[in-house]
């Protein structure tokens, strides 16, 4: 069995420590909406986040969605969709 924990932990510290605990491999991208309780920018929030490394970035970001369906990114999303991520993961 893999565990996977979402990345809403309210703080650059907390989601530091989430990352030491488990791997950034265990950890999906995740947010709190419709509600407002957390990051308005989820993507955003993980890029400001100091000393985790864009390699951890890119696998919360996606990268860990990506392998636990077993699917190549932009395999079956629209085009829209696909630049839009790829803008926002370079902010």
């Amino acid at each position: 069995m893999t565990l996977y924990f979402d990345s809403v932990v309210f703080g650059e510290r907390e989601f530091r420590h989430l990352i030491e605990i488990w791997g950034a491999d265990h950890i999906m991208l995740s947010t709190d909406y419709p509600f407002d309780m957390a990051e308005s920018d989820p993507a955003g929030f993980l890029h400001r986040v100091k000393s985790v490394g864009e390699k951890n970035i890119t696998l919360v970001v996606g990268g860990n969605l990506h392998g636990s369906l077993e699917c190549r990114p932009g395999r079956h999303r629209s085009p829209e969709l696909s630049r839009d991520l790829a803008d926002n993961h370079r902010r």
